[in-house]
């Protein structure tokens, strides 16, 4: 019988906007808004009716996922959030953090990426079920791209280069433009991270980008030059405007709960908090035929839910056994005496001045992704480049 189950490796895909697409063969398959999630999150959490608790996983069982050779697609006002972690031990996973491998990418408006190289892996040992995907090979075929990696180094393939984190951690900006590489590499802080190597395709021709300062690096078809950060083009100036754009579309996920409902949410999580100290307590004494009657009265369990729930008393007396039990018992006693210790009053006054800053954390945003022309970052990703000359006169070096 399996009583744990660890997803050793993951993808996630998220669309903020209309005209998010996966291509593959001759299919094009349409990615909702996250904000589709959120709303039918909302309505369950809101009614608890059972046709809703419907809806929602459908919902998310129905939310395309990527395969093996897919192209992931952006067009206006839409952008895509990519990520991949994974262990490096896959079906024999080592809690450490150098085992924990995360590749993320940011695709901006009119947009490409390729993925492929898949691997699975769905092992059984025992009473423990792992399983797990990754994705080896990117490639960056056209568009404006924030990337990110941590503890590897697999080439990222762009047009005219081959991209490669040097020392395991790293990441910048990339725009795949009129067939040439233009990029602003950003060296990771952590321990043992050396820069960011570029390789053209063409010449074999390699530099590595280890400057603590920003710079802009550009492969061509068959050169690559540098640009130091006071000649950089305009559109890595605006680096942190377009960190800014790109971080606002999470608020698409965040549950939408007016103050009076939050203030209710905090009041009740005392009461809660009991119940669910309780219910381990009730999960532990009962048989799996007991929690299998209990879950069906319930309705809408799928049945890999059933056998997860089935195995509920077994992992109870594991948690017990490595003292897990008694941690999670604390914290949430804790938890408990904190929320009490604030009171009614404090809780009203607090919600709502979270939800006044939030009002006005939107609005600050907004004026943080303007340039100094009125423009909108999000405008300037989705007009023509206006990159300057590879010449001395514009800040532009031959390095190989």
């Amino acid at each position: 019988m399996i009583s744990q189950e660890i997803q050793s490796g993951k993808i996630d895909l998220l669309c903020f906007g209309d005209e998010g697409y996966i291509k593959r063969e001759s299919k094009k398959i349409k990615i909702p808004d996250v904000s589709e999630r959120t709303k039918a999150g909302d309505r369950f959490r809101k009614t608890k009716d059972p046709k809703d608790l419907k809806i929602l996983e459908e919902t998310e069982k129905n939310y395309p996922k990527i395969e093996d050779g897919d192209t992931v697609i952006t067009g206006k006002k839409t952008k895509i959030n990519l990520s991949i972690d994974y262990n490096s031990g896959k079906d024999k996973p080592i809690d450490n953090y150098k085992q924990r491998i995360s590749k993320t990418f940011n695709l901006f408006p009119n947009s490409e990426l390729k993925v492929s190289e898949f691997e699975k892996w769905d092992k059984k040992s025992k009473d423990t079920r792992c399983y797990g995907v990754l994705v080896k090979k990117i490639e960056l075929k056209k568009g404006f791209f924030k990337f990110s990696l941590s503890n590897t180094e697999d080439e990222i393939i762009a047009s005219t280069s081959k991209i490669k984190v040097k020392g395991g951690s790293g990441g910048g900006f990339i725009d795949v433009y009129d067939n040439m590489v233009y990029s602003l590499p950003i060296k990771s802080t952590s321990i043992g991270a050396i820069g960011v190597e570029y390789t053209n395709i063409l010449t074999k021709k390699s530099f590595l980008a280890k400057s603590d300062t920003f710079e802009e690096i550009i492969v061509t078809k068959d050169s690559i030059y540098k640009k130091g950060s006071i000649k950089m083009d305009d559109i890595f100036n605006n680096n942190m405007k377009i960190l800014i754009s790109m971080g606002k579309g999470f608020d698409k996920m965040m549950p939408s709960m007016d103050d009076k409902e939050i203030a209710t949410q905090m009041k009740e999580m005392p009461k809660m908090l009991e119940q669910n100290i309780g219910n381990l307590e009730m999960f532990k004494q009962m048989s799996p035929a007991d929690l299998e009657r209990l879950a069906k009265m319930s309705g809408n369990v799928s049945k890999e839910q059933l056998e997860q729930i089935k195995n509920f008393p077994e992992m109870i007396k594991k948690m017990e056994k490595s003292g897990m039990m008694n941690e999670m018992k604390k914290s949430m006693a804790m938890m408990k005496g904190q929320m009490e210790g604030i009171g009614n009053e404090n809780i009203d006054r607090m919600t709502k001045l979270t939800q006044e800053t939030m009002k006005e954390r939107k609005i600050k945003l907004d004026e943080l992704t303007k340039t100094p022309e009125g423009k909108d970052i999000d405008e300037i990703l989705e007009s023509p480049r206006n990159y300057k000359p590879l010449t001395k006169e514009f800040g532009a070096v031959k390095v190989a």
